[in-house]
């Protein structure tokens, strides 16, 4: 039986060896020669360090010790390198007692686990090379939640968008983050459709609130997946398009400003011709002996054309196709030739001017469109002050814009109408024609600005952004 032993473990395709308390080879077999190209007469009476050096020789003196001092088997993962590859091995050292109980000696049994490792190692290269894209996929926000609404993880993206820091918010559940109470039960609700469905929820808008209190519209997918038998989690991909939004209306608007500009270049001309005629006659009609009595009426339908030609001049200048002379020109210069009519005009209506000019470079501009801007966003600044209030106009730089501010300290804008605001016709004054703002908006896009306004505690602001 002994040799039956002994010939299993001389002809095991397996490694295995035996050595004492000294690291000493006692016993090496046919298979410990093939990995490390040693015959096992070469090998036996010489210790480990002779055959395995550095920390290779470090780990397996230290387990064949181990070992001997406690008596118990112990498993040991090692490599080693030859002249061409590594050899990964995981080898169970076990303890061969005499009849008293004591460690004789211990035998090793080792098994290569090469293959397995390089499979587990490309797997960890892989598992990396996916957490790195996720972490670093721009302009998506990517999490994972467990059932119970509890964040497992979160990429770079969702710090941004969100503002979220990873260490403080991967353990915590939805409604211990910074949500605003509306975006949280949303979110909540979205969760718990992907739940009780098991399917995908895709592309759906919501509203966030950041620290700051500002709005961002968030598309977002969630889906559930399996993680483990009974077990599911939840990937939430979610898309900040805030700016697609804010493009959208803008676009929405320039679109009827376009379609307003070519009715006005159509028909405008048209209509002031037999507005002219009429007007001539009723002044001369209102020049007649027999008329005398009338002539305030006639002055009324006069002061009307007059007003409805005003307005058509307006109209005319929402013209898409309008020819504008685009010299180099400073934005401070404009301003300071026309703050005395500016003054003249906050003085009577019992406010206060604050210029703010900043040091500001030329822009290519057409001075009397820049004129008629600033002059409607002051006109209307002073129209909002209700009560005594300051009307401030600034200037500056900020990145490769060059901005100018009208604010006003009036009654300010609902939330509800800001986005209609510029539209033309649309107006919140009672014998306004929506087309102040309408003709900004428009005169705007011709000189290459965009124009962005802002409403808080009661003071609205509107800001003309223009390239340099």
């Amino acid at each position: 039986m002994i040799l039956f032993y002994k010939y299993l473990v001389d002809n095991s395709s397996d490694p295995i060896y035996c050595c004492d308390g000294t690291g000493k080879y006692l016993y090496v077999n046919q298979a410990f020669s093939s990995p490390f190209k040693k015959h096992p007469e070469d090998i036996i009476g010489k210790r480990v360090w002779d055959i395995f050096s550095g920390e290779e020789g470090d780990i397996r003196f230290s387990t064949i010790k181990n070992v001997f001092e406690t008596g118990e088997t112990k498993v040991m993962e090692v490599e080693y390198k030859d002249e061409t590859s590594l050899i990964y091995f995981v080898t169970t050292v076990k303890p061969i007692k005499n009849v008293l109980g004591n460690v004789e000696m211990v035998m090793c049994i080792s098994k290569d686990i090469t293959e397995r490792k390089l499979a587990e190692k490309a797997l960890q290269k892989s598992e990396e090379r996916l957490n790195t894209i996720i972490n670093n996929t721009p302009n998506v926000a990517i999490q994972s939640y467990d059932e119970n609404g509890t964040v497992q993880f979160i990429n770079k993206a969702s710090e941004i968008i969100f503002g979220w820091v990873n260490d403080e918010v991967v353990g915590k559940k939805i409604d211990q983050l910074n949500f605003d109470k509306d975006a949280m039960n949303k979110f909540s609700e979205l969760l718990k459709i992907a739940d009780k469905t098991g399917k995908p929820i895709e592309a759906m808008e919501w509203i966030f609130k950041d620290e700051d209190g500002n709005e961002k519209s968030i598309l977002s997918t969630i889906f559930p997946i399996n993680v483990s038998e009974g077990k599911r989690e939840f990937i939430s991909l979610n898309i900040d398009i805030t700016e697609k939004k804010r493009l959208e209306k803008e676009m929405h608007r320039l679109e009827q400003l376009n379609l307003i500009g070519q009715m006005a270049a159509g028909i405008g001309h048209e209509v002031r011709n037999p507005m002219t005629t009429v007007r001539g006659l009723l002044q001369l009609l209102g020049t007649r002996n027999h008329n005398r009595k009338d002539i305030e009426f006639f002055e009324l339908m006069i002061q009307e054309l007059d007003r409805a030609n005003s307005i058509i001049t307006e109209y005319l200048t929402l013209a898409k196709n309008k020819t504008i002379a685009l010299e180099m020109k400073n934005l401070n210069s404009m301003i300071a030739v026309l703050t005395p009519l500016i003054e003249s005009i906050v003085r009577e209506s019992d406010q206060d001017l604050n210029l703010d000019l900043g040091e500001i470079p030329d822009l290519f501009l057409d001075e009397k469109e820049i004129r008629q801007l600033i002059l409607n966003l002051m006109k209307n600044g002073i129209e909002a002050m209700t009560s005594r209030g300051c009307l401030t106009i600034k200037t500056y730089t900020q990145s490769d814009e060059v901005v100018l501010e009208v604010q006003d300290e009036g009654v300010g804008i609902s939330p509800e109408i800001i986005d209609e605001i510029g539209i033309p016709f649309f107006t919140t004054k009672e014998k306004g024609t929506g087309l102040g703002l309408a003709m900004c908006y428009s005169i705007a896009a011709r000189q290459n600005a965009k124009i962005s306004v802002e409403s808080t505690n009661g003071k609205t602001t509107f800001s003309v952004r223009f390239k340099y």
